[in-house]
């Protein structure tokens, strides 16, 4: 509400006062656009949530054929150690025992032959856990409830 209260040297001449009333009422003209924003906002949200989720899935699936990998590597070196390298290992000490009682072979080279043999087993042991470690991982990335049986991994 104003008022207005007119001079007298007016160039028109003498007029009465005025009094001036206003309503002001907001129309939602644009309110398409405030939605349109919001489900912008709201799909921007959920793309960033999908784009997260994608990248979280790419890492576990790398993880995992890594962990496949180990695992495989780990069952080719523990056949190897089983098949060839411990009973060439068991032949040598075989030998040098044979040679220890024909006075071919002195003691030391006995010791070093059972003691390379010992090595070979701790390194086959040592396989042998990580090989368990190795399917206890795979069984967690792959959500396997059952996993293992602790003496199937350990043979």
């Amino acid at each position: 509400l104003t008022y207005g209260a007119r001079d007298e040297l007016s160039p028109v001449g003498d007029r009465p006062d005025f009094f001036t009333a206003a309503v002001s009422v907001q129309l939602p003209l644009f309110a398409a656009d405030r939605q349109d924003r919001r489900l912008a906002a709201r799909t921007g949200e959920h793309e960033a949530a999908r784009a997260r989720h994608l990248d979280e899935r790419r890492v576990l699936e790398q993880t995992l054929a890594a962990e496949r990998a180990r695992e495989a590597e780990l069952e080719m070196r523990l056949a190897l150690h089983e098949t060839e390298l411990l009973p060439l290992a068991a032949e040598t000490v075989a030998a040098a025992r044979a040679g220890l009682a024909s006075d071919t072979v002195d003691y030391a080279e006995v010791v070093r032959a059972a003691l390379a043999e010992i090595e070979l087993r701790l390194r086959r042991d040592e396989l042998r856990w990580g090989l368990a470690r190795s399917r206890v991982r795979l069984a967690w990335l792959t959500g396997d409830e059952r996993g293992m049986a602790h003496e199937e991994v350990l043979r």
